[in-house]
């Protein structure tokens, strides 16, 4: 399975298809059980039809029209003209969690888009229960890694994705406390004992910790729509306030070593030189340039 994957997508195999095989092996199933049951399921499918590929005998068909889960390219980076398309994603994986770090759910997804002539920054929550294509959209990342979530997300929204940022349990909590916390404001009441989070409203400082415990509150919310709507409103408005109060800790001296310290916490497709040309619209944002919206 492990080779497979490497011919296919030219990397090593992280994504949780991949992770699911794994599981079944470890699970007591003999490796020919494993690789034949892979050969034939829908992901070695989708995989073969996005090269254009007969897959293995047997195996179901799915064409690009039908499914969206895997594609041989993923965001390249800028396109013509003056606005960005980004794509956020929170990720449900973690180090202590079933299948370790790699390509998980994704509860968390906020498109981006920058008009880097107006400066301003339109965030889109889409909720991990949308249904695209046969599924929930918070799956195609599990299955398909950032190549196939974007190829996913574009066809979605109907617009090109130039770059992901992906962060997870393990490093959205640091990436705040790098920051020294942040200050967000909470709307309404909050006793989530789910997700540890307990805050009332009005303005709060809050750490790494409490920051994925908010971000993570879906029960007994109201706001928004109420459960996993409010929390993707409200994951959405820390990042803009994490932005707006944070921007000054980077500045085009030093943002190769910024990128570098956050790349521990992050995984993304932008290089230097990209941000280098996305950073002077960010530092003159104001936060009526910052439009949130489901």
């Amino acid at each position: 399975v492990a080779i497979l994957y490497r011919a296919f997508f030219n990397r090593e195999p992280d994504a949780s298809g991949y992770k699911a095989w794994l599981e079944r092996l470890a699970g007591g199933m003999s490796r020919k059980s494993v690789l034949d049951g892979f050969l034939k399921s829908e992901e070695f499918a989708g995989l073969c039809n996005s090269y254009g590929i007969v897959s293995y005998a047997g195996a179901p068909t799915y064409t690009a029209s039908t499914y969206s889960g895997y594609s041989s390219s993923g965001a390249t980076g800028f396109q013509a003209g003056r606005k960005v398309n980004f794509i956020i994603w929170g990720d449900d994986s973690a180090s202590d969690r079933p299948g370790g770090r790699v390509s998980g759910r994704t509860d968390i997804n906020i498109f981006v888009h920058l008009n880097l002539d107006t400066h301003k920054a339109y965030l889109v929550t889409i909720p991990r229960d949308t249904w695209f294509g046969g599924r929930k959209i918070n799956g195609y990342h599990a299955s398909g890694g950032n190549a196939g979530a974007v190829r996913a997300f574009e066809q979605f929204t109907g617009a090109k994705i130039d770059f992901y940022v992906v962060t997870d349990f393990d490093g959205f909590a640091p990436l705040i406390d790098y920051f020294s916390g942040v200050d967000t404001t909470v709307e309404e009441n909050i006793a989530d004992s789910f997700s540890g989070c307990y805050l009332t409203p009005g303005v709060h400082h809050i750490n790494g910790a409490q920051a994925l415990a908010l971000t993570r509150a879906r029960y007994g919310r109201s706001l928004y729509g109420g459960g996993a709507y409010a929390r993707e409103r409200q994951s959405a408005m820390l990042l803009a306030d994490l932005l707006l109060q944070k921007r000054s800790m980077v500045s085009s001296r030093n943002l190769s070593n910024f990128l570098n310290t956050i790349g521990q916490y992050v995984w993304t497709n932008i290089s230097l030189s990209q941000a280098a040309q996305i950073l002077p619209v960010v530092l003159s944002m104001r936060r009526e340039d910052i439009i949130i919206t489901t």
